[in-house]
């Protein structure tokens, strides 16, 4: 049976948007619900959906230098690819499924076919070598978590993610030096579909949890 999937018209980070976000699962959510967070755990999202405490997130200068880049590098993602993509700004909008919620960075059009797809920011500074290891040919867990989030919710086709790094090397007199990379990466709905079936039933699993106010049992990170 097809879901339907409602466009709610909320400005971003208001009031009301907050207010949503505790009455639903959103895509930072997925990762937790299947133990892949290192943030966070299922017990204690549990405890947050459920009004026993506050949400426990919490910005650092890192995270809010990446919000304020999600714009300019969105923008200059559909310049980049006018000719393959017409980009959709869906800025206020939230994309509602039953218990799901997704506030995505923007849609896209794939001008050859006309399919829909959804594009995803991340900027990041990776600080060690084991950070950029997670994202040689692969991207981390609870990214590729939140893209299959927005891949259910949303019902689009395709998924991009677009990264760009921040990192510093030494130039030849030893100074400190900016460098930035970007990579793209690319997730169709027909290959990912086992592992979104997946996420569903574990999101589904837990919000019978929420409303019938019973704590799920504790899933951690592999080690």
């Amino acid at each position: 049976m097809e879901q339907i999937v409602e466009e709610l018209k909320i400005i971003y980070k208001s009031p009301e948007w907050y207010a949503l976000r505790s009455k639903g699962i959103g895509g930072s959510d997925a990762a937790a619900i299947l133990g892949l967070s290192p943030w966070k755990k299922n017990t204690d999202l549990w405890k947050e959906k459920v009004g026993l405490v506050q949400s426990s997130f919490k910005t650092n200068k890192r995270m809010e230098e990446g919000s304020l880049a999600e714009d300019p590098i969105a923008q200059l993602f559909a310049i980049e690819h006018a000719d393959e993509y017409e980009f959709v700004d869906y800025k206020d909008t939230v994309f509602k499924c039953r218990h799901q919620i997704a506030s995505v960075d923007g849609g896209l059009i794939e001008k050859a076919t006309g399919r829909k797809g959804g594009l995803e920011i991340k900027h990041t500074e990776p600080n060690s070598r084991k950070a950029w290891d997670q994202w040689d040919d692969q991207i981390p867990n609870y990214y590729y978590c939140q893209v299959l989030h927005y891949l259910s919710t949303t019902g689009w086709d395709f998924y991009i993610l677009k990264v760009r790094f921040k990192s510093y090397s030494l130039d030849e007199n030893g100074k400190k030096k900016l460098v930035i990379t970007e990579r793209e990466y690319k997730f169709e709905r027909s290959e990912e579909e086992e592992s979104i079936r997946v996420l569903e039933k574990a999101e589904d699993d837990f919000w019978k949890c929420v409303t019938a106010k019973k704590e799920p049992p504790l899933k951690l990170p592999p080690i």
